[in-house]
């Protein structure tokens, strides 16, 4: 284990790192007071707005398949496997996560993915990530390695703690493996485009939402894209509804980077209905047929929208703004659940990702 500058605990890729020694860099660091901060390969530390005094557990070398039952759709990885090393082994089996969680990197990792909780073009279709996580072993923030859920889908009553990971950014401890649900991939995507602007574009959204076989709708760089999957008989059919104008592209569909984000304005994103109209400033793309909404613009442009539906994504040149914590009923859960699991604050404060009203 190497510890550069006593604020991180990193293991180069290509080693390995035992659960004995992850709970020994928590426990170091809870006796040394101070604040983990959980990570996988960086991807999505963008995200984060942490204080100085917070140290890196890295789970990057904390790899590999624990098991894969695909005749039973599960799987049982650990964190700090790379999402695209799951990605082949799925897809050899001829099956792959639905939520498609996005990368942002070749570093991302599943842990991250999950304790990001983002989803991607085929969520309002298919489902979002917490949909498919069934269970998850972690690092308390007691530093006690507990278990949560299982390896099988089941209603459980009161908190869920293994889907409050999902989206904690790491404030609620270390996973350290997670099971998750897979199915199998489509029999056939097909995917189109056609220029527009994006008034036009969300209205096709709307209305290309209804037809048969539709598993993603984005619009980006002045393109509405659509996908269809399903069998090949599915995806004629839907075919034959879109508009004449549509072309078919032979490469798949494109997914976002952040490095398609550079401009000088912050990145936020707005979610809400896909038929909310098209009030928000500085759209520059779509996904899930018009529910979420990439904004590049100034935290003056925001003035007038529903605070709760906007979040921070990345820092533009400008300085940046003060945010706040979630101030919804979504926010003072995660308030509650933080107060019950980490009473001490040994793990980060969910990040502050909102503007204050």
């Amino acid at each position: 284990m190497c510890i550069e500058g006593l604020k991180s605990f990193l293991i180069c890729r290509g080693s390995r790192m035992t659960t004995r020694q992850l709970v020994e860099a928590v426990k170091t660091t809870i006796a040394d007071g101070g604040s983990i901060r959980p990570q996988g390969g960086g991807t999505k530390a963008h995200f984060l707005t942490m204080p100085d005094h917070s140290v890196v557990v890295s789970t990057q070398a904390h790899t590999g398949i624990v098991h894969y039952h695909a005749d039973e759709l599960v799987v049982r990885v650990k964190a700090g496997t790379l999402l695209s090393e799951l990605t082949e082994i799925l897809a050899a089996k001829g099956q792959y996560l639905p939520a498609e969680p996005p990368a942002y990197g070749n570093a991302a990792t599943i842990g991250g993915a999950v304790a990001a909780g983002l989803s991607g073009h085929g969520r309002p279709y298919a489902g979002g990530l917490r949909d498919f996580v069934l269970g998850l072993r972690m690092i308390l923030p007691s530093g006690e390695v507990a278990s949560f859920g299982g390896d099988v889908m089941k209603n459980v009553a009161g908190y869920d703690v293994s889907r409050l990971q999902v989206g904690a950014m790491g404030s609620l401890g270390l996973i350290l493996d997670i099971a998750l649900k897979v199915i199998p991939k489509p029999l056939k995507n097909i995917v189109y485009n056609i220029a527009c602007e994006r008034e036009e574009a969300l209205r096709l959204m709307q209305q290309l939402g209804k037809i048969i076989g539709v598993s993603a709708l984005s619009y980006r760089e002045e393109k509405l894209w659509v996908r269809l999957s399903g069998s090949a008989q599915s995806c004629l059919q839907g075919a034959r509804q879109l508009p004449s104008d549509f072309k078919e592209i032979d490469a798949g569909l494109p997914q976002w980077e952040m490095s398609q984000f550079s401009g000088p304005d912050h990145l936020w994103r707005w979610d809400g209905k896909p038929s909310a109209a098209l009030v928000q400033p500085g759209v520059i793309g779509m996904d899930w047929g018009g529910a979420l909404r990439w904004l590049a613009v100034g935290t003056e442009g925001l003035s007038g929208l529903d605070r709760d539906r906007v979040t921070w994504v990345k820092r533009g040149l400008d300085p940046l703004p003060k945010l706040t914590t979630r101030q919804d009923g979504v926010g003072l859960l995660q308030e509650r659940v933080k107060r019950q699991l980490d009473p001490n604050q040994h793990f980060i404060n969910f990040p502050s990702l909102r503007l204050p009203e």
